[in-house]
């Protein structure tokens, strides 16, 4: 995470923080919804928050098995909960969000791999450079 935060440039990161993604996940209105079991390959790091007030169910499952295809058992839930915070290495462990109704979603925040490897590739990391020179920022204020 330090590595992410000394390499990448601060405008390709949110806030400041060495997050360089975000996604919102989930239905923010009330509707019937789930996420499907999955691994995130690309991230190294994620943190989702969790908003919203589901009727009924809408918790995190995690599986024992290696892959989507094969899940393997559920070996822990977490009950959604509004304002519930989960930070883990999300690459490596199947997940999914449990089938709700109601008002659910998430915010995810996370580190990915390939945005890392761009900016410690000189190579790859000139085409920013090029970018960024040739006042593309121009107006961005930088913290």
């Amino acid at each position: 995470m330090e590595k992410a935060r000394q390499v990448i440039p601060f405008e390709c990161r949110i806030t400041g923080t060495f997050f360089n993604h975000m996604s919102l996940l989930g239905n923010l209105n009330d509707e019937v919804g789930n996420i499907e079991q999955h691994t995130n390959n690309d991230d190294i790091i994620t943190a989702l928050f969790h908003v919203g007030n589901p009727i009924s169910r809408g918790g995190t499952s995690y599986y024992s098995g290696l892959s989507k295809k094969d899940k393997g058992n559920t070996f822990i839930n977490v009950p959604f909960q509004h304002g519930h915070l989960q930070i883990g290495f999300f690459d490596n462990i199947v997940h999914s969000g449990d089938a709700w109704t109601g008002v659910r979603g998430e915010i995810n925040l996370n580190l990915k791999k390939s945005v890392l490897e761009f900016f410690l590739n000189p190579k790859l990391n000139q085409y920013y450079c090029n970018y960024k020179n040739a006042g593309f920022l121009v107006g961005y204020i930088a913290m």
